[in-house]
């Protein structure tokens, strides 16, 4: 719970609607920072989602992603990135 995000709703309920899914995912967060910062923030977020109106969350890109991931898993990151490297210098 600590160190992993909870799963997507919509592995578990698929009927969920994508844009839901991120206005709880944001709401879940580990980092304060990327959390909705007020209450009035996430009920016009919420609002926006009831009238079929663009929400202002996103999916992460695939950097931050990666970026996350590197966090959660340092040792492994580092060994791909020591593999990508070496692979790098020895091919040229």
């Amino acid at each position: 719970i600590i160190h992993d995000d909870p799963p997507p709703i919509r592995s578990l309920r698929p009927e969920v609607p994508m844009d839901l899914q991120l206005i709880c995912q944001k709401c879940l967060a580990k980092s304060p920072t990327a959390r909705y910062r007020s209450a009035s923030e996430l009920a016009e977020d919420l609002s926006r989602f009831a009238n079929g109106d663009a929400v202002s969350v996103r999916p992460p890109t695939p950097i931050e992603q990666i970026l996350r991931w590197t966090q959660r898993y340092p040792t492994p990151a580092l060994v791909i990135l020591t593999l990508i490297v070496a692979i790098s210098l020895f091919s040229i």
